[in-house]
Formats: structure tokens, sequence, C-alpha cells
């Protein structure tokens, strides 16, 4: 008797015991011999199998099922696959299972739950098999399954389609109908419906051949759907329905044998096209086929093709065009031996063989020869081409000629050298800074306006080194939301100088990225301002003198009457110098008291007409506007105004309530500006009418508010818009510049507030809001 190996060997030890084998069973032993191929194969195969015969105890247990259970062949073989600790739980349903088997029953897929060594849970996909000896009896059980422990999610989703199929048939596109096993129509979709007119209640029921397909047809379809109720499936036949107009569709039809557990065909379902649709697809996949190959052959870049063995089987127009050889001249040679220089023959033909092998190579150089001796150096990308199997039958590479490649390259490098060289000699200055915040851009203006150079800036950090101590704060803060993705446009940007003064740069930042879309820095185009600002200190100065001459005629009538007396006490003095000691005291008294009111109208006038300096300093506000109302009370009392104050500028723990800072000739300038403008609003009205200005101040929101209220006419609608532009006046010609609201707008704006007007019950209001400065014990 030979000796028989491997697992049949055991299964034979297992099955046959405490007897002597039978010559019937020594035939069987040799024909179990002559499977050793196959043994083999279970052996290695990846997928878990293992055997137990009509007694439970395991006979086969491959190498994966060692890997996933940690369980060597040798402790588990000639075990009772029920009574130990492989099968975790489920015992009672694998034997079930097991005995459905050895009855001679079909079992579908079925899940096995084994406790691994290392006691994890491994989830197993089984198939079974029976063993049967030569007259068919069943002697074992042959297990064969992969491992779905991490494919267990995958249940609940496929649950979740099964729940979602029925919808989809019936509302699926296309035409699906089903039949039960007596060829009545027990499915019956809304497109089905749709395209013969019957509704899913009329047809359920009904016989699919006798009642809904064209008389000619009926045997034709009967006899197929037969076929299909026996297992045998029909793919794409036509399938001509009635429909309720009394016509018919052609559907191409494939049905699909449902089979119950036991394996018996219970119905079939087949899902339609309509033939028509069908065909213009068809026609329509045709057209995009020869479109494909049309633009492969005339696509602007160069593309080739070889089969498995590395032979030219495409070659389009280009490549003909770049090497000079033609497509007939090439197809079917070799392409590495014959057309790729002999430095790149190996490399080339590594990259084509691993793409032969599934592994594809993106942008390798591709050197080709051409039909005049040259080569042309091609930039590749090779994709694997595949049949309807999916095998593997060729490489077609599109390719880039790098001649142009590197023109382009040449060309960006080009606009990036210009660009460098526009942003270095740009007439206006531009700086740039990095994540940190320091230098590294600083153009030749920005050389020019400042001093430093370019080497002396490099790597410094821009805020704490060059900017002024009061705007240090704000830039920080202006280049740290940059750097955060905020621009700012339009924002001071005050830069010491290498003299030791500073120039204004009026900046608009811009954010920097590299490539990947991550800022690295900021980048800001800047306009020297510094002009500008002494010019607008100059139409500030040139607004004030307006203002002078405005006031000149008052001011003039308020010198005179001092200056009378003056002169008349002067006179008096000189007719009783002799006489009267006393009044001689007194009068001279009174010249001296005169002497000095005319000489304090001078002076204050003087001041006002002084050219600002620019300095800010802490201001109470209250302060500045009675100083402002001294200044120009006379021409309000002339006027018959009154005016009314109401400030909150009371100390409270030594807290300064609305103090400010700023220009004061500047901040009297803009409050001279508006109280001129109220006593002209009102000098119109009717000596009746009240003529009142009041003025009030109030802390809100981290801001001094100055409220400036007239009882005139107020502001007509269409001027509120355009009241603070340059050279807009409402007065008669000659009687105002149009700058007073303009400049004071401006002023405001520069000490960090807002202006505004309205209107309230009783004539015109105008808003100053100027931020609060928080100072201890301030005077």
């Amino acid at each position: 008797m030979k000796v028989i190996s491997g697992f049949w060997s055991t299964f034979f030890q297992l099955t046959h015991v405490a007897r002597p084998p039978s010559s019937e069973e020594m035939l069987e032993a040799e024909t179990l011999e002559l499977s050793s191929t196959f043994n083999k194969l279970i052996e290695d195969s990846d997928a878990f199998t293992f055997g137990v015969n009509a007694n439970g105890y395991v006979f086969a247990w491959n190498e994966t099922a060692e890997q996933l259970t940690g369980i060597r062949r040798r402790d588990v073989i000639g075990q009772n696959l029920f009574s130990g600790d492989v099968l975790d739980g489920c015992e009672e349903t694998v034997s079930e299972l097991f005995d459905k088997i050895f009855a001679g029953e079909k079992v579908g897929s079925f899940h096995i739950s084994l406790q691994s060594k290392s006691a994890d849970r491994i989830n197993v996909l089984s198939n079974a098999t029976a063993l049967r000896t030569a007259n068919g009896k069943i002697i074992g059980v042959f297990t064969i399954g992969n491992e779905v422990t991490e494919l267990t999610w995958e249940q609940t989703e496929l649950s979740r389609v099964n729940n979602n199929l029925k919808q989809l048939i019936d509302s699926a596109n296309a035409p699906i109908f089903g039949i039960d096993s007596d060829g009545n129509v027990n499915e019956w979709n809304q497109t089905a419906e749709r395209i013969t007119g019957f509704t899913k209640q009329e047809v359920l029921g009904q016989n699919l051949a006798a009642c809904l397909i064209v008389e000619e047809h009926e045997e034709r379809v009967a006899d197929i759907l037969r076929k299909a109720l026996a297992g045998i499936e029909v793919a794409n036949f036509a399938l001509p329905l009635k429909s309720k107009a009394g016509d018919h569709v052609d559907v191409l039809f494939n049905p699909s044998s449902q089979n119950q557990q036991n394996g018996q065909v219970c119905c079939v379902v087949g899902v339609g096209q309509d033939i028509t649709e069908l065909n213009a697809e068809k026609a329509k996949y045709e057209q995009i086929a020869n479109d494909l190959k049309m633009l492969i052959d005339t696509a602007n870049a160069p593309i080739f093709g070889i089969d498995s063995d590395g032979n030219v089987n495409e070659w389009n127009q280009t490549a003909e065009r770049i090497t000079g050889f033609t497509k007939q001249e090439v197809l079917g040679q070799d392409l590495v031996s014959l057309y790729i220089t002999d430095d790149f023959k190996d490399s080339v033909s590594l990259v084509l063989n691993k793409a032969l092998a599934g592994e594809q190579t993106a942008n390798y150089e591709f050197p080709l020869f051409t039909k005049a001796g040259s080569h042309v150096d091609v930039l590749l990308n090779s994709t694997i081409r595949r049949n309807t199997d999916g095998k593997i039958i060729g490489v077609v590479g599109v390719g880039q000629d790098i001649t142009e490649l590197n023109a382009e390259k040449a060309k960006y490098e080009q606009i990036a050298n210009d660009l460098t060289k526009l942003i270095d000699t740009a007439n206006a200055p531009i700086f740039g800074i990095d994540s940190d915040g320091n230098v590294n851009e600083w153009n030749q203006t920005a050389e020019r306006i400042t001093g430093f150079t370019k080497q002396e800036v490099l790597g410094q950090d821009l805020v704490s080194l060059y900017i002024t101590d009061d705007f240090k704060d704000s830039v920080s803060l202006v280049l740290n939301k940059a750097l955060a993705g905020e621009q700012t446009a339009n924002y001071e940007f005050p830069l010491f100088t290498k003299v030791g003064s500073h120039v204004d740069v009026l900046l608009n930042s811009t954010t920097r990225r590299n490539a990947n879309g991550e800022i690295i820095g900021v980048v800001g185009v800047g306009q020297d301002i510094t002009e500008l600002k002494r010019s607008l200190a100059e139409v500030v100065h040139t607004s004030k003198l307006a203002t002078i001459g405005e006031l000149a005629t008052s001011i003039a009538h308020e010198l005179n009457q001092p200056l009378n007396v003056i002169r008349l006490a002067a006179g008096n003095c000189r007719m009783r110098l002799d006489t009267e000691e006393n009044y001689l005291d007194a009068k001279l008294e009174r010249i001296e008291t005169q002497t000095e009111r005319a000489a304090k109208i001078i002076d204050h006038m003087r001041t006002f007409g002084r050219k600002s300096q620019g300095i800010s300093n802490s201001l109470r506000v209250c302060e500045v506007i009675r100083h402002t109302l001294e200044f120009i009370k006379d021409q309000l009392a002339l006027a018959n105004i009154d005016t009314h104050t109401n400030f909150t500028c009371q100390k409270s723990v030594g807290v300064c309530k609305t103090c400010v800072v700023g220009d004061m000739f500047a901040l009297e300038q803009v409050l001279l500006n508006l109280f001129t403008n109220a006593k002209h609003a009102m000098e119109t009205q009717n000596l009746d009418s009240p003529r009142e200005i009041l003025i009030d101040t109030s802390k809100e929101d981290g801001c001094v508010q100055i409220n400036i209220r007239d009882t005139g006419e107020g502001l007509a609608d269409n001027i509120r818009d355009k009241i603070f532009e340059p050279f807009f006046t409402t007065k008669d010609i000659g009687k105002g510049t149009g700058l007073g609201l303009s400049v004071s707008h401006s002023i405001i704006r520069d000490m960090g507030g807002s202006m505004g007007c309205s209107n309230w019950d009783r004539g015109a209001c105008f808003t100053i809001k100027l931020p609060f400065q928080h100072l201890q014990g301030t005077k």
C-alpha cells in the first residue's frame, strides 16, 4: 500500500481508526494520492482553509489558517472543532450548517467567528464543500474563506444598500420587470409604467408573455423566460412590449434568475433599455472612440505606445514631426533598442518594464533619435493599457518636448527677473517682511527716502528699528493682521531716516504666499506723503487765514472800542492834568485795563494765525472749547447769539473724562469753523427767533464726543453727503472758501476720530468723536 501524504493521510487516520483498510479504501487512498497537486494548491492558498470529518475532527488546517489564528497545525489537527476554543461563540451555528452539508444540502456563504491564540476575534466569510467518496458518500467538509474582520462595517452599508435597492428599482430610469415561477408579473417599475402606459396595478399577476408581449414574439419570449426560470440565463434579447396606446416599445432585456436559499430559482428579474437610446449611446461612444483616436493622432503632444513585447503600436503625427520617422516606419519595431539614445536605454527599459508590470512612472526623460541623426528630449508620462479583462497589454505615453518646456521656463525666469527689477527700481517705496516681521525686501526708492541701504536693513526687525514710537503698536497690528490673511489699505507708515528725521509713507500691504498658498510674509507698496502732509498743513493754515480775514471786520470793531476809550481818556488827562489827580489815576487805570484787553485780542489772533507745528499733546476738550468761545464770544454777542455748554469734564479719582491727544491749534480751528458756520446760519433769521449754540461733551465707547447744535434752519438733505467735500459751500460768492469743513474733517480724521452732521428738532448738529486718552492726573 502506498503512503498517503498530507492532510489526506491525516483525514484517513481520523476517519478509519481501530481497523485495517479495505481494498476499496486502499483504492480511495491511491486516488487521493494522485491529488497531491491539489493538496499543495490548498496548502499554499491565501484563503483560510480547513477541513473536518463527519465526527467534527479537524483533518486540514493550512498555513493561512495558522497565520490568521496563531494556532499551529499540530495543535489543532485531530481536535474536535466544536468542543475546543477555536470557534468564538458560534459553535452551535457552524455545527448546524455542517450537519446540513453532511445531509447533502447546499449551504451558501456563512460567517465563522474564530478566536486567535492572542484572544483576538477573527471573522471569516466562508464557503463549505462536501468531500465525497467515489460512491458519493459524504465523509468530510472543506471550508474555504477570507478574513472579513476589517470589513464588518461593510455589512451595515450593504444592509442600507439592500433597503435602498427596492426604491432604486422602482425609481430607476431603466425599465425593470419581474416574473414569478409561473411567468406572472411581480415587478413593474415606474419607467416600465411610463414607456408602456400600463400601471403596476394593471399588470401585476398577469402572464408577461401571454398578455404583454407582441403576438408574433410571444412564443420566443415565453421560451426565454422558461429557460431563465430553469437557471439558463440569456442576455440582451429583444423584448417587444405592448403599450396601452396600442403600439409597442422595443426593450433590450437582461433577465437574471433569483434563487432561494436552497438554490432553487424562484423568480426572474430583468433590467431593460430602450434600444433607440442604446443605439444613440452606441453611436455616441463610437464617435468618442473615433474622436479619441483622432485626438491621439493629431494631438500637439507626442504620443507613443508599445505592446507587451516592447514593440511600437502607437506613433502619432507629433511623434512623426519631432523625430522625422513616419508611423509606418516604426510600427512593430522595438522602441528602446532602435529609437532611444544609448545613455538612456537602461533607464527607459526599466520604466517601461515597470509599467508593463503595473507600476506607472510620471515625468521621466525619454530621449529619442531623429531620422536626421540628432535627438529630441521628451518628458513622458506613461499609462498602462489594459484589455477588457483588465490584463496589461501595453503602455501608452504622452510626452512634452522639453525644448519648449525649457523655453517656457526661461521665459518665466525672465519675467521673475523683470518683476524683481521692477520692484527694485519702482518710483514708489516697496517694503517686504517675512513671517517673523524681519525685512526681506527694500527697494531703491525705500533706500532713497530713508537713507538706509538694502544691505543695512535686510533681516532686521522692521517695526522695532525703523518705525517711530508713536506708530509702533498700530503698524504691528496691521502687519500681524496681514500675516493672518487680513489685508489693510492706506495706513500711515512713518519711517525713521538715517539722519534721525522721519518720512511719512501711505502704505498698501499685500499678503505674500508660497506655492501651497501658505502665508510667508507681507509686501507693501507705498507713497511718500511727507510733502503731501506738509501741503495739507499749508491748506489748513490758509483756511485759518481765510477765517481770520472773515473775522477781521468784527475784530477791528472790537479793537476800536478800547482804543477810542484810550484816546478819550488820554485827552481828558491832558485837560485836567494839574487840577484833578484822582481823576487822572482813574483814567490811567482805565487806559491800562483797555490796553490789556486790546493786547489779549491781538495776541489770541496772532496765536491762532500761527502755522501749526503738528505737535500732539494731551488736551482737555472742555478747556479748548472754552478758549475758542472766548475768542469768538464778542462776535456771537454782536449777532445776539447765546452759547450754552454742558461738559462732563469733572475729575473722578484723578481721571480726566474728556482727554484726547492732538494739536490744540488744529482742534481750535475745527471748533472755530463750526461756531462761525453756526453764526452765519442764524444771522439770516428774524431777531425774534431764538439764536443759540449748544455745546455738550460726553464719553461713549472709548471716545470723547462733542455735539455742537445751533437753532438755525438745519441742513438740507441734498447737501449732507457732500458737505465735507473741498470747495463746497452754501454761502454767497465771495463769502466763503468752501475749505472750512473739508479741512476740519481732515484734521479730526488725522487725530484718529470721525466727524458727522445731522439735524435735530431745532436746527443742525455737528458731532465730533475722538479717541479717549486715559491719563492719571491730567491737567
